[in-house]
């Protein structure tokens, strides 16, 4: 039985990206990617909403011109299992299907099924699995910046507890926190 991990970049406000869309000051420097890279090696199946998704499709094949640190990230994402949620895309990159509706129930079941990792992306998807009780570990890479409005990292109807499990700290100021949701106590 593997972890189901919801791991996000997020502004220190909570924020994945500002109202407009953009992410770009999220953008991780050199420590951040490789420890994005180890989380990636460590994942066996990405659920992804569809605008993560189409994001991410990028990494599926190999860039040229790239750094080494992101010729390792590809190597990492393109092999993984991907579940994409979207009632509007048709058609997804190797190694992902499709799912028209997210089921708690079946990514849970994914998880106590895999022998590595199920990842969760996207906030949307990502505060489902949160009100649906389904993660079991809640990663947050926060940079030093507040955005102010946006797309929010966590719904402002949820409350989870949390025991912290690894605090990491990076070039720049930014910290990535990772906790265990505590259970029934």
């Amino acid at each position: 039985m593997a972890d189901l991990v919801y791991y996000s970049h997020c502004s220190l406000d909570g924020l994945i990206a500002d109202e407009a869309g953009d992410f770009s000051w999220a953008f991780p420097p050199e420590d951040v990617h490789r420890a994005a890279n180890e989380a990636t090696a460590g994942t066996g199946i990405h659920l992804l909403g569809r605008r993560t998704y189409e994001i991410m499709r990028y990494w599926d094949e190999p860039q040229d011109g790239g750094s080494d640190i992101e010729a390792e990230f590809q190597r990492a994402w393109a092999p993984a299992k991907k579940v994409v949620y979207s009632r509007t895309i048709d058609e997804v990159g190797p190694n992902a299907r499709i799912e028209r509706e997210f089921n708690p129930a079946s990514a849970r079941a994914l998880a106590n099924a895999s022998d590595s990792d199920v990842a969760i992306g996207g906030a949307d998807l990502g505060g489902q699995a949160l009100r649906a009780g389904i993660v079991d570990v809640l990663t947050l890479v926060l940079f030093p910046v507040i955005v102010g409005r946006g797309l929010r990292v966590i719904p402002d109807d949820v409350r989870v507890d949390l025991d912290l499990i690894e605090r990491r700290d990076f070039s720049g100021g930014i910290v990535r926190l990772s906790y265990r949701v505590a259970r029934a106590r």
